[in-house]
């Protein structure tokens, strides 16, 4: 079993991922959740591949595919730190199957960056819980 810095195994994180992302879900979720998901789901990704939280999301999708049955469909849409992607998952169809990689940019930061904001991050998203946590380490040149 492979252990990460932070002391969390690759199979714990990958157990609690189903759960763990942000969800374009509303009330019409809780009537489906037995039968979820009877088709292809998108996971929209607001960065470019090859990227870390590409990479993440990649292995949590090819681990749900295997756990519940169906196809997880990475989609990676880019541009404006992240708010091309979260824009198109906060107006994608209240469904449960569009799912979007969210970091905390999208939900605080972002609002104070850009002055006009294409989602109200409040009112468009829903985020259950955490996918994964990522370090971020200030680097300075002597």
């Amino acid at each position: 079993m492979r252990i990460f810095n932070n002391g969390i195994s690759r199979r714990a994180l990958m157990q609690n991922a189903a759960g763990a992302i942000v969800l374009r879900a509303r009330p019409g979720w809780a009537q489906s959740a037995g039968t979820w998901p009877d088709h292809p789901v998108h996971l929209i990704v607001p960065y470019p591949p090859g990227g870390s939280t590409d990479v993440l999301y990649r292995l949590l999708a090819d681990n749900l595919k295997e756990k519940l049955g169906q196809p997880f469909i990475i989609e990676n849409r880019p541009g404006a730190s992240g708010n091309v992607g979260i824009d198109a998952v906060a107006k994608s169809p209240a469904d449960g199957y569009t799912i979007g990689g969210a970091t905390i940019g999208h939900f605080s930061i972002n609002q104070f960056l850009f002055a006009h904001m294409p989602y109200n991050a409040e009112r468009d998203l829903v985020a259950p819980s955490l996918t994964y946590e990522m370090p971020n380490v200030a680097v300075v040149v002597p």
